[in-house]
């Protein structure tokens, strides 16, 4: 196990599963990133998700999902780490999102 990351989550809230409809942010300040579930509004045509770390889009980008053919689940084996915030921008093609992550206290 990961000492650093066993000290980080012991300061750790609850985990979330949150529904994202509109591009937003879903949690202000520091948290762990799991995974994310694209539903695309055309399964025939490919559907993207960005995530940064901050409260906008003019955070840090820390990955973009792509998608085709069917709503997928995208992770990661060990979650990641969000300083400023979780950011979720909806991009082409995307009904919603849902969006697994963990709050840290401050």
């Amino acid at each position: 196990m990961n000492p650093d990351l066993d000290r980080v989550v012991g300061n750790a809230k609850e985990w979330q599963l949150e529904e994202v409809a509109t591009s937003r942010c879903v949690c202000v300040g520091p948290c762990l990133f799991q995974a994310l579930n694209i539903v695309p509004t055309d399964i025939a045509a490919s559907a993207d998700v960005s995530i940064y770390d901050g409260q906008n889009d003019q955070g840090r980008l820390k990955c973009t999902f792509k998608a085709q053919y069917a709503p997928p689940c995208c992770s990661w084996p060990n979650p990641a780490y969000f300083r400023q915030g979780l950011y979720v921008d909806l991009g082409q093609n995307v009904t919603k999102a849902f969006v697994q992550y963990l709050p840290l206290r401050d």
